[in-house]
């Protein structure tokens, strides 16, 4: 049976009663944790106790007894089953003065055994003979001893306690003697890894971390494995080089995990291959100890988060440029994806837009593009995704709509494992541009003066000027005519064939009874001497013999001054046109601007079919678009447009089944305007009907509403 007693002893100004228990008092000291390395999860760190005071078996009853556990780390030994305990720390009694031999007894107290015991080489500790300078021996109280512990103790998580003992004994440690009981220590059997960085560079993903715990300890081989969360398979594996010590050297998760065997070398720094599987899968990546050389069997894993490694999937490219230089196809622009890692040939592509067939490709080599870069960080190939290539011109090429694909590929062929973007716009090479330099006319001659570049002019080489009247809606007039240097226009057009001789300048006499009409130049490159044939032409737009004014015209609004306009294909478009036009004719009272305004609205209605029954008669959309009107359609026509010229107006007449026009303030005066006649003036309503229609032969009458005869205003 053990003895037991109770025993006083002072701990600074405080008498404490302790119980001693067959080799001594066991007390439990205080955890504290060490300082957390960043990235690494705490886990209680180095276990530490305050110093405190025990008595010992002897007969002295005013012996002090005092000690302190600094640090307690474990780590592999070469003692096969045996790991290397450190422990260091100071104890100091009165009692080594009749005990001067110092143990260190480790005891299992999961299995209530000693384990071993050895004799302690005191160390000098003058901090410890400083705060106890009446304790007998206690400049040399400190140690710093390693001891052999079976590695089941660590696999186990069992508790063991450290026992300082001075004794009489010599040689066994026994017979008188005094006990030191430090801090109760438990082995760590938790699995504690952390995944430090995972980045992709040169085509390779770069892991590193590491990975500490006792489970199975100790393990020779670490694995770090890359698994396809996706398809549920492995994709690659590498065995931690062990020669080389800076790859798996930890001594910052050491100090955190002192009590885990192997922590110091937990490290691992790899890198595998790019594969489709890492860039297009979701990728978890497991450390593995193992006990095996192939890391199949007597293995722990850590299993770290499953994630994409390429967060941005998207697929992005811009074609720049796509045309002729010097007699070749010059093709530029970028394209960028994370989808190119591991695909190192960029290829260029260019098939028959109708068709799909390949025309031909061409390996590029990866220009540098540093803007793409700023815009899309996440692409990691940004940087690399420009191409800048010529190609040889093949004359058939011109007549058929080409695309262009931008291929990036695992392989030289192109043929396999690639990714691709196809530029959705078909593409054409008879690109073509002119310009009308000059146009006069004097009597029935007309002279002119300009350039036309035309890719096609290298296969089709009569050029024509032909004149086009625009009334009776046909040619009045042609002549084939030299081109001429341009050096202006070749440093404009560089992408166009020919565009450094496309100058013309001529004269062409007309019959003097169409002299006066409305007259259009079109520049025509043909492959026949009379200009029929095949041909490619511009119709020049910048300059109009005869231009109409306030009319529309082939899709045209011919303003004021006879400056074309194209005609949107929206309501709400064409209103804020008109009143474009109505800003900028110099008309400066309300009623001229109103007048204009009801006038354009006019030249659409005439344009439109009358109707009471079809889906947009009321509507602006059918005197603008749809080309059917009533007066109610052409009073909300006016109305849009002059809401845009900033009058306010009532719909006279709304829903009621007669005649109906705006009422507006204009010049101070209350006024009224109607967009089916084309005219406004001031007065009441009354006036609409009193001074704008000419009575006669075919009176102006309503008659279930039709209108038989109307007379518009004219400016």
């Amino acid at each position: 049976m053990n003895r037991e007693h109770k025993k006083m002893y002072k701990a600074g100004k405080l008498w404490l009663t302790a119980m001693i228990v067959g080799l001594g008092l066991m007390v439990t000291g205080v955890a504290s944790a060490d300082q957390v390395v960043p990235g690494t999860p705490n886990n209680g760190g180095v276990v530490t106790a305050q110093a405190t005071t025990q008595t010992s078996n002897a007969a002295e009853t005013n012996n002090t007894n005092v000690g302190h556990l600094d640090s307690a780390t474990v780590n592999s030994s070469n003692l096969v089953g045996y790991a290397s305990l450190n422990a260091s720390g100071w104890h100091a009694t009165d009692a080594s003065q009749d005990e001067p031999a110092n143990w260190m007894i480790i005891y299992n107290n999961t299995t209530n055994n000693e384990i071993g015991r050895q004799r302690v080489n005191s160390v000098a500790r003058p901090d410890v003979q400083q705060a106890y300078s009446d304790v007998n021996g206690s400049l040399y109280s400190g140690f710093n001893q390693h001891f052999y512990i079976p590695d089941s103790v660590i696999t186990n998580g069992n508790t063991i306690s450290l026992v300082s003992r001075y004794s009489d004994d010599a040689l066994h440690g026994e017979g008188n003697h005094t006990d030191y009981w430090f801090p109760a220590i438990k082995f760590d059997t938790g699995n504690y890894a952390n995944l430090d960085n995972v980045s992709l560079k040169n085509n390779r993903v770069n892991v590193s971390g590491w990975h500490a715990t006792n489970q199975g300890a100790p393990h020779d081989n670490h694995f770090v494995i890359a698994y396809d969360v996706t398809q549920h398979c492995e994709i690659a594996r590498h065995l931690i080089n062990r020669t080389d010590r800076p790859a798996f050297s930890r001594p910052d998760v050491a100090r955190v995990y002192p009590l885990v065997l192997g922590a110091d070398a937990s490290g691992f720094n790899v890198n595998f291959d790019l594969t489709p599987a890492l860039l297009n899968d979701q990728v978890q990546f497991i450390s593995r100890w193992s006990r095996s050389a192939d890391g199949n069997s007597n293995y722990v894993d850590y299993w770290f988060a499953p994630q994409w490694l390429v967060a941005d999937k998207s697929n992005r490219a811009s074609l720049d440029d796509f045309g002729i230089r010097n007699g070749q196809i010059h093709v530029s622009g970028w394209h960028a994806t994370n989808l190119s890692l591991g695909r190192n040939y960029h290829t260029i592509i260019i098939v028959n837009a109708n068709t799909g067939a390949e025309i031909m490709r061409r390996t590029v080599n990866h220009g540098q593009r540093p803007d793409v870069a700023q815009v899309y960080p996440s692409i990691l190939t940004a940087t690399d995704s420009g191409f800048d290539i010529t190609l040889p011109l093949q004359g058939n090429l011109l007549n058929t709509p080409l695309r262009i694909i931008s291929r990036w590929s695992a392989t030289q062929d192109a043929n396999e494992n690639y990714v691709d973007y196809s530029f959705d716009r078909s593409i054409n090479l008879d690109k073509q541009a002119a310009w009308l330099d000059s146009l006069t006319q004097d009597g029935a001659t007309i002279s002119l003066s300009g350039w036309h570049a035309a890719d096609m002019s290298e296969w089709y080489p009569h050029h024509f000027i032909i004149l086009f009247d625009k009334r009776l809606g046909r040619e009045i007039g042609r002549r084939e005519v030299p081109t001429t240097r341009s050096t202006d226009v070749a440093n404009a057009y560089g992408n166009i064939l020919n565009s450094d001789h496309a100058r013309f300048s001529t004269n062409i006499a007309v019959d003097p009874a169409v002299a006066s009409d409305p007259i259009q130049v079109i520049s025509r490159y043909s492959n026949s001497s009379n200009g029929e044939g095949n041909y490619v032409q511009q119709w020049i737009e910048n300059k109009m013999l005869n231009t109409p004014k306030n009319a529309i015209v082939d899709g045209y609004l011919y303003d004021t001054h006879g400056n074309p306009h194209r005609i949107p294909w929206d309501a709400n478009g064409v209103a804020r046109l008109i009143a474009d036009c109505v800003n900028n004719s110099g008309e400066r009272t309300d009623l001229r601007r109103v007048q204009l305004a009801a006038l354009y609205v006019n030249q659409f209605c005439a344009l439109d079919r009358y109707t009471m029954s079809g889906p947009y008669y009321s509507k602006p959309y059918g005197v603008f678009i749809a080309h059917e009107y009533s007066c109610a359609g052409s009073t909300r026509a006016l109305g849009l447009v002059l809401n845009d010229l900033g009058y306010s107006y009532q719909h006279a007449n709304e829903n009621k089944y007669t005649h109906q026009w705006n009422i507006l303030m204009m010049d101070g005066r209350i006024g009224w305007a109607d967009g089916q006649m084309g005219t406004a003036g001031y007065g009441p309503e009354s006036e609409v009907f009193n001074h704008y229609f000419i009575y006669g032969h075919n009176p102006y009458a309503y008659d279930g509403g039709i209108y038989n005869k109307l007379q518009p205003f004219s400016l």
